[in-house]
């Protein structure tokens, strides 16, 4: 890089609009996921078998996006940056992945039911709180049961009554777009 060519302004500012127009758009998306990152964080463990879920997710985003990145980094001439971008590529579809395929599940399932399961095991998850002037609830609770032979875990928030071991507890089920159920 020659003297005359040296640009001291940040990056941003060298860009020219419909750039910086991409630039905002990629940031308010990439935010946007966040967002719902951290709301459907509580929904991942009510998926059943959702590692299952995980991993073909992983496998199939880790494919696409090693195939785009490799698209979209032809373009550049020059080794580093081709990297750079098949690698932000490739792991942006990796870290995606598991929140995008389980809003799919959920958000285009069918029609719930209501199915009765026996607590096997009862975990407490914090302190009792309080729901209005008169109630409290007894806290948030990790109960396991099982789904298809399968021990699952799932959390229920809010409750009147502390759940217990060999209880019949009424929960509301739906089946995901992929084919995953999960709880309400």
């Amino acid at each position: 890089m020659s003297p005359e060519s040296f640009d001291p302004r940040p990056l941003f500012y060298q860009l020219n609009w419909k750039q910086r127009i991409t630039a905002w758009i990629l940031l308010a998306i990439i935010f946007i996921l966040l967002v719902l990152y951290s709301f459907e964080l509580s929904k991942f463990g009510n998926t059943f078998q959702s590692e299952s879920l995980f991993k073909r997710a992983w496998l199939i985003f880790g494919i696409l996006g090693a195939a785009l990145g490799f698209i979209v980094g032809k373009a550049e001439k020059d080794l580093t940056e081709k990297f750079k971008i098949f690698v932000f590529i490739f792991l942006s579809a990796l870290f995606f992945a598991p929140l995008l395929t389980n809003l799919t599940n959920r958000w285009f399932s069918g029609d719930s039911e209501i199915k009765s399961y026996e607590v096997f095991e009862v975990e407490t998850i914090g302190p009792p709180k309080k729901i209005s002037e008169k109630h409290w609830s007894t806290g948030d609770y990790f109960i396991f049961v099982f789904e298809e032979g399968e021990l699952e875990k799932i959390r229920l928030n809010d409750l009147t009554e502390e759940p217990v071991k060999g209880q019949k507890i009424d929960l509301e089920i739906r089946e995901g777009l992929l084919g995953w159920k999960f709880v309400e």
